[in-house]
Formats: C-alpha cells, structure tokens, sequence
C-alpha cells in the first residue's frame, strides 16, 4: 500500500497512513514524556483501535506521555 507521513513538522508527533484498496492505517505515536494535543483526533473517529501503549482510551483530542495508537479504517 501507500505510506504517507503527517504532521512532518510537529516536533513531539509522529504520524504516518498507510492505505491500499480496501483499508486504511493510521499510526499517531507521541515522542514526548508530556500530553499534548491530537490534531488527528477526528481522523481516528470511526476506526478500530488495533493497538495502544495504553490499556484505557485516551481523553478525547489528547495524546498522553509516549503513547501510540494504531487505528484501521476498512472499507
């Protein structure tokens, strides 16, 4: 599939999709030992959760200390 990178100059995010015909990944990692805000918050609205650094759902439109989340879209 495709790989496109997002927020390439937020210097605490990492993001990246990943898509093909059929489904969507999004990737949100937060680099930092501080929450700060998701600006991807709406784009992981409808996707399953695959994976988290955390066991709890994060408060909404926020990443908290060195989380990630792997979100799946399929269509």
């Amino acid at each position: 599939g495709d790989f496109e990178l997002l927020l390439e100059e937020d210097p605490t995010i990492f993001a990246y999709r990943r898509h093909d015909s059929g489904s969507e990944l999004l990737v949100i990692c937060n680099f930092s030992d501080a929450a700060v805000s998701n600006p991807l918050s709406t784009a992981t609205k409808g996707r399953r959760l695959l994976i988290s650094s955390y066991p709890d759902p994060a408060p909404d439109g926020i990443l908290r200390p060195w989380e990630a989340g792997m979100f799946l879209l399929e269509e």
